[in-house]
């Protein structure tokens, strides 16, 4: 009998098998003591481009950077190979691999990409090491450690997409929403002296800028209330 295909998924339900198998590996990190940051945006001197990993890991000083995905691809693999840290591992579902190619599957992963393999049961979302990461000596793990911010434990989940990862500039943005709520419409200079330069470099910068921010990318959000001033839009909540 021919072999049937698995049914071709649409990207939300992708993206959503994604971070269920994301989310087993992060317990299953968290259960061998690692600390774990999820979609974390790698800025780093050398790289050719910003990306976001799927997952940081930290424990004794080791960084361990994984990629997780439903199938096992070249943009994966590329995506391994970038990662800057010591360890880098894949994690696929256990299933994905039929087991006649599974040994060229893993060899792959870590000829090509320099990457563990990490097998993840899509019955009982127990995580598996299939194989190991090979030493990365040229890894940039301080680096990698210094952009690590608590928010990166909670603000995204792994496996999602959307631009959902925690940046300096949302931190920010957090922030004046937050002061906002607690002490109704500011002028700019106001919030700034409140709240600090944010991300930019100065608070003259903050000043120049934040306005703007305001205007053109945080308008869901944040409006003008008249006299220079800038309130919470209003949440409208449904009549019963």
């Amino acid at each position: 009998m021919p072999r049937r295909r698995s049914p071709r998924l649409t990207p939300p339900q992708r993206e959503g098998k994604e971070a269920t198998l994301a989310a087993a590996v992060v317990q299953w990190l968290e259960a061998s003591g690692w600390d774990v940051y999820q979609e974390v945006l790698l800025r780093l001197p050398g790289m050719p481009a910003d990306r976001v990993a799927d997952i940081i890991a930290v424990k004794d000083g080791q960084v361990w950077g994984v990629e997780c995905k439903v199938s096992l691809t070249l943009p994966l693999l590329f995506q391994a190979a970038a990662l800057p840290t010591s360890r880098a591992s894949i994690a696929i579902p256990r299933n994905m691999i039929r087991d006649t190619m599974r040994a060229f599957g893993i060899q792959g992963a870590q000829l090509l990409a320099r990457a563990g393999v990490l097998e993840v049961s899509g019955a009982t979302g127990m995580v598996r090491e299939a194989a190991a990461p090979p030493p990365r000596p040229e890894a940039q793990d301080a680096a990698v450690l210094a952009l690590l911010r608590p928010e990166h434990k909670t603000h995204a989940a792994a496996g999602t997409s959307g631009g959902g990862f925690w940046t300096p500039y949302k931190e920010t943005m957090d922030r004046v929403r937050a002061l906002l709520a607690a002490r109704g419409p500011l002028t700019v200079p106001e919030i700034v002296a409140v709240l600090g330069k944010g991300h930019y470099k100065t608070e003259a910068s903050a000043r120049g800028s934040l306005g703007r921010a305001f205007a053109r990318w945080e308008s869901g959000s944040i409006s003008p209330a008249g006299a220079g001033r800038w309130a919470l839009v209003p949440v409208l909540t449904p009549r019963r």
